[in-house]
C-alpha cells in the first residue's frame, strides 16, 4: 500500500478491520464457552503472577486486588467502566478494589475491534459467565475451607459470606485455593432484580487521570530514545511531489532525517515542532492533480447521474401506480457532503523494531490488525509484534483504517534501532482521511387524501463501490418504520478518487436525515402535527410509538417558547433506538439549539450516566456536522485544512440536553452512534416550522430569516 491516498471498500473495511469470519456479526457472538471458539479460560495473556486467573478477563491478587483486562479501545464512549461494570457485576467484585488494565492484542482475547456500538452488546453475555464462574469458583474454595455445605455460602462486595455463621472470607484470602479448582462450564446467572452494579450511575474509572493529565493518549507515548516524524503530502487529487528544499529542511534545528517518502515529504526530528518546522521549510512543490473538474458542485451533478442508474435494493407493490394515483405528489432532493472526522488527537502513532521483537503503540480502533502489520512489516512472528493501546483521543471509526501504522512501520526501519512517532498535522489529517461518503437522495412520494402514503420511491447514490448494492450506505433508508402501501428503494455507487470509510453511525448519520426530512414533509402537506404524523404511520413499531410519546410527554411538545420552534425525529440502529425533540431558534442568520429531548430504548442499561454522556456527545457530533460539516472541493483540490473551516461545536453553542432510557428487559443494545442520526433532522424540521424554510442539503445554510 503507498503512503497517498487510495481507496477503501465498506467491504474492505469489512474483510481488514474485522476478518472474514467476523464481518456480518461486527464482533457479536464471540463465544466463551466451548463450540469452534477458543478456549480462553485457562490462557493468561499478558502472563500474570495473581493467583487466581480464571480466564483472561480477570485476575484476583492475595491483597484482594481485582485486575479486570479491558478488551475493547477506550475512545471516549467509557468502556472503560461499562465493561469492567458488568464483569464486576457477576465476580461480586468490590468496586472499590477494582483495578482495569488494557488488554494487548491477542487472538486470545477474540475480538478487540471496537466498532459498530458493538463493545457492550457482544460482551455482555461472554463477561457475565466470566464473572459468575470466578465467583463460583471462590464460593466453593470458601465451602472447602470452612468444611461447611456449598448452599449455606454466598458471595458479597469482595467476600463470600456463610449464611448460618456469619463468617466472611475476602476473595484475596481465598484466590489461591480457587485457582486450584476446575472452571464451572455452565455458572448460574445472576437475576436482574439483585444487579448492584448494573443498571446503576458508576464513577468513570478513567475520569480522574483525564483530569489531573495523567492519562496517556497514543500522541503522549514517550520511549528512550525516541525519534519524532511527520509527513507533508499534497491536498490535490492525483498530485505527486515534484522537488522540495532538502537543505530549508535541515537547517531547522532538531531536524534529522529529510526524504521523499510515503508520497509527499518525510521529515524526522528530535521533537514534534521541529519535524513540523522542518516540513514547512521544505516547501515541497507537486505536480498538477488529475481531477480538475471534481468540485462540490460538479460532485452532486454526479450523484444525481449516479441515482438516475440504480440498481433495485428493495421493492414492495407497484410503485409507479400507487405515485400515480396518489392524490398529493411529493418530490425533493437530499443532498449531503463529504465528511472528515476530525478527532480531536492528531492522528499518530508509535513503534520500535528491534532485533526479533517489534513493539506499536497505537491508538487504534484493531489492534490485531496493527499487530497483523506489524508482522507483515517485519517479517517476525504475529506472538513477536507486541502492541499498546493507549487511550484514544476520538476514534469515531477512522481508527479502524491503521494506515498511519504502516507508514510508521516503514519509518521506524530508517531510525532503527531508535523507535520513532508519527504524528499528522491537523492539516494532513483532514486532507487525508477516509471519509464519510458524500451522498444525494431523490425522493418521489405519493399520499392518499388522508396522509397515508401509498408510494414510497427513493433513489440514492453514494459515492462508494459495492458488487451489487452497497447495504452499509443505505442502511437506515433501506427499510423504514413507516407503512407504505408500495416501495421502491435503488442505490446507484460513484467511484471516487477520496477515500471513504467509516464515520460515526455510517450510512444511519445520513440517511435517517434524508428519510425522516422526507416524512416531515409529508406531514406538513397532510396538514398535520409532524409528531401525530409519524404515530399515526408507524406499524407494528411499538418501541418507536413510545419513544416519540415519551419525547413528546418530556418536551411539552406544543408549547414552545416564543421566537423558536422544536422538530423532532426517531431512527432505530445497532440494536437500538432513539426519539429526539430539538428546541431552535435564529440568531443572525445562524440556527441556534437552546434543548434537545432524547428518549432511548437501548435494552439493559449498563451505566445511566454513560447513556446519557453518550446521548450528548452524539449531539455535540452530529450538531457540529449539520451546522458546519462540509469537506470543500475546488478544482480537485482539498481546501478544507483545520478547525477554523472545519469548526466543531463550540461550549457556548452548546444545548442543554435531556436523556430518559425506557426500561427493558432485553440484553443490551449499543448507544455508542444512535444519537447521531436523529439530531440533524429534528434540528432542521424545528426550522421548517420557525422559518418556513425546508432544509435539503447539509450543512444548514439558511436563506430566510
Amino acid at each position: 500500500m503507498s503512503g497517498g491516498l487510495f481507496k477503501m471498500s465498506r467491504r474492505d473495511w469489512l474483510r481488514l478491520g474485522l476478518g472474514a469470519g467476523a464481518a456480518g456479526a461486527v464482533g457479536v457472538g464471540i463465544g466463551f464457552w466451548g463450540g469452534s471458539k477458543v478456549e480462553r479460560r485457562r490462557m493468561r495473556v499478558p502472563p500474570r503472577d495473581e493467583p487466581f486467573s480464571p480466564n483472561v478477563f480477570l485476575a484476583i491478587d492475595t491483597d484482594g486486588t481485582t485486575t479486570l483486562w479491558l478488551t475493547r479501545s477506550e475512545m471516549g464512549q467509557g468502556v472503560f467502566t461499562a465493561l469492567p461494570r458488568i464483569l464486576a457485576e457477576e465476580l461480586e467484585a468490590d468496586w472499590t478494589r477494582v483495578r482495569v488494565e488494557k488488554a494487548p492484542a491477542s487472538p486470545t482475547f477474540g475480538t478487540q475491534t471496537t466498532v459498530a456500538s458493538a463493545s457492550v452488546r457482544s460482551l455482555y453475555p461472554e463477561l457475565r459467565r466470566a464473572g459468575a464462574a470466578a465467583r463460583e469458583m471462590l464460593v466453593t474454595a470458601a465451602a472447602q475451607t470452612w468444611e461447611v455445605d456449598r448452599g449455606d455460602c454466598r458471595a458479597e462486595a469482595g467476600f463470600v459470606v456463610h449464611g448460618p455463621s456469619g463468617r466472611r472470607l475476602a476473595y484475596g484470602t481465598l484466590a489461591e485455593r480457587a485457582g486450584q479448582l476446575d472452571v464451572p462450564s455452565d455458572p448460574p446467572l445472576k437475576d436482574a432484580a439483585s444487579f448492584r452494579y448494573i443498571g446503576r450511575p458508576a464513577r468513570r474509572l478513567d475520569a480522574a487521570a483525564k483530569s489531573d493529565g495523567s492519562a496517556v493518549y497514543g500522541i503522549d507515548v514517550r520511549v528512550a530514545g525516541m525519534r519524532f516524524a511527520t509527513l507533508a503530502r499534497p491536498a490535490t487529487l492525483g498530485a505527486s511531489l515534484e522537488s522540495f528544499d532538502e537543505a530549508a529542511a535541515r537547517a531547522v534545528p532538531g531536524v534529522l532525517d529529510v526524504a521523499a517518502a510515503e508520497g509527499g515529504v518525510l521529515v524526522v526530528a528530535e521533537t514534534t515542532w521541529a519535524a513540523f518546522s522542518g516540513a514547512r521549510a521544505a516547501n515541497p512543490l507537486w505536480t498538477a492533480g488529475t481531477h480538475e473538474d471534481l468540485t462540490n458542485a460538479s460532485l452532486l451533478e454526479r450523484l444525481a447521474a449516479a441515482a438516475a442508474e440504480g440498481v433495485e435494493a428493495r421493492r414492495e407493490g407497484d410503485a409507479d401506480a400507487a405515485l400515480a394515483g396518489a392524490a398529493t405528489r411529493l418530490e425533493a432532493d437530499y443532498a449531503f457532503p463529504y465528511l472528515a472526522h476530525a478527532c480531536m488527537e492528531p492522528i499518530n502513532a508509535t513503534a520500535r523494531i528491534g532485533d526479533g521483537e517489534c513493539e506499536v503503540w497505537a491508538p487504534t480502533q484493531d489492534p490485531q490488525r496493527v499487530q497483523q502489520l506489524a508482522a507483515e512489516a517485519t517479517g517476525l512472528p504475529v506472538q513477536d509484534c507486541h502492541v499498546h493501546v493507549p487511550f484514544l483521543g476520538g476514534g469515531f471509526g477512522r481508527r479502524t483504517v491503521p494506515v498511519e501504522v504502516e507508514q510508521v512501520l516503514r519509518i521506524a526501519q530508517r531510525t532503527r534501532p531508535h523507535p520513532v512517532q508519527l504524528v499528522w498535522t491537523r492539516e494532513e489529517d483532514v486532507r487525508n482521511d477516509f471519509y464519510r461518503p458524500a451522498a444525494l437522495h431523490r425522493f418521489e412520494v405519493g399520499l392518499s387524501t388522508d396522509g397515508a402514503i401509498e408510494g414510497w420511491r427513493d433513489r440514492i447514490a453514494t459515492t462508494t463501490r459495492a458488487d451489487g448494492v452497497d447495504h452499509l450506505a443505505i442502511e437506515g433508508a433501506e427499510v423504514i418504520p413507516y407503512a407504505a402501501r408500495a416501495v421502491d428503494v435503488t442505490w446507484g455507487g460513484l467511484d471516487l478518487p477520496l477515500p471513504t470509510g467509516i464515520w460515526r453511525s455510517v450510512g444511519h448519520s445520513y440517511n435517517a436525515f434524508a428519510v425522516e426530512s422526507m416524512i416531515d414533509e409529508e406531514a406538513h402537506a397532510a396538514g398535520v402535527d409532524p409528531l401525530a404524523y409519524r404515530l399515526a404511520r408507524l406499524e407494528g413499531r411499538e418501541t418507536h410509538r413510545a419513544l416519540l410519546e415519551r419525547v413528546r410527554d418530556e418536551s411539552g411538545w406544543r408549547r414552545p417558547p416564543d421566537g423558536r420552534a422544536k422538530g423532532v425525529a426517531v431512527h432505530e440502529c445497532y440494536g437500538s433506538f432513539c426519539a429526539m425533540v430539538a428546541e431552535v431558534s435564529v440568531e443572525a442568520g445562524r440556527p441556534r439549539v437552546h434543548r434537545v429531548w432524547a428518549a432511548v430504548e437501548c435494552g439493559q442499561v449498563i451505566d445511566p450516566d454513560g447513556v446519557a454522556a453518550q446521548i450528548e456527545g452524539s449531539v455535540v457530533f452530529g450538531l457540529s456536522a449539520a451546522l458546519d460539516g462540509e469537506l470543500r472541493l475546488e478544482g480537485g483540490r482539498i481546501v478544507t485544512s483545520n478547525f477554523h473551516d472545519y469548526p466543531i461545536l463550540r461550549i457556548d453553542e452548546m444545548p442543554e440536553v435531556e436523556v430518559v432510557t425506557l426500561p427493558a428487559s432485553r440484553p443490551p443494545s449499543g448507544v455508542g452512534e444512535i444519537g447521531v442520526p436523529p439530531i440533524a433532522p429534528a434540528v432542521t424540521n424545528a426550522l421548517l416550522a420557525l422559518t418556513g424554510e425546508r432544509i435539503r442539503a447539509l450543512p444548514i445554510r439558511l436563506t430566510a430569516t
